[in-house]
């Protein structure tokens, strides 16, 4: 079945508190952004700030972060179950995923809008999900770029055994032409939390994505 996964962009503890427990009860999943101010201009709550957090929800880390290496001790604290580090933000990949390869969190690429997957192949045994950002990475809220679809559509002919996810700029408008286009899960921050009742708003995204065609 197709996922849909909360994401929270903050660099508020509390806020980052609230908007967990606000999706306790519907969703299985919840994405935390981490940004240093460095690959993207703005800096969130840490991964240490994630050790203190109680919650039933499987915990995934998306680092936004010039040097991923340097957090994976500190996701492990944490307790991630998924940690996703960006295509861009190293010269080669190959040397972050022999480092995550010594964890036990499942292990995620990420690409920006403008960037190919063309090179990650040769590395497809080495990780479990490829994130395509339907947006510029760095702010919640923004729309989602329209030739994000045709890219699903390539990046899942060239990973058929590779879980597919979107992440920025997803809402209710948009969420069944990605899953039909071949998208495995979904990250949703404003689309999801801008509404007046989360729990209602998960079950509608839920109800579309369940209306996807069937590849």
């Amino acid at each position: 079945m197709k996922q849909i996964i909360p994401a929270i962009l903050t660099d508020d503890i509390s806020v980052l508190k609230e908007r967990i427990k606000a999706v306790e009860g519907v969703a299985e999943w919840v994405q935390i952004d981490i940004m240093d101010n460095t690959f993207v201009p703005y800096k969130t709550v840490s991964v240490l700030d994630l050790v203190t957090i109680k919650t039933t929800l499987k915990l995934e880390i998306h680092l936004m972060v010039s040097d991923p290496i340097k957090y994976l001790d500190d996701c492990h604290e944490a307790k991630a179950q998924r940690v996703i580090f960006h295509r861009e933000a190293v010269l080669s990949p190959k040397h972050v995923l022999e480092a995550m390869d010594d964890y036990f969190f499942d292990t995620g690429v990420a690409l920006n809008p403008e960037s190919s997957a063309g090179d990650l192949v040769e590395h497809h045994a080495s990780f479990e999900m490829l994130l395509l950002l339907g947006v510029t990475p760095g702010k919640s809220g923004q729309k989602f770029i329209l030739g994000t679809i045709d890219k699903i559509k390539e990046v899942r002919s060239l990973f058929p055994h590779t879980e597919i996810s979107v992440d920025g700029g997803v809402d209710e408008t948009n969420i069944k032409a990605i899953t039909d286009a071949g998208a495995d899960s979904v990250s949703i921050g404003s689309g999801l939390y801008r509404a007046s009742d989360v729990h209602k708003q998960y079950k509608k995204l839920v109800s579309l994505v369940k209306k996807t065609k069937k590849a």
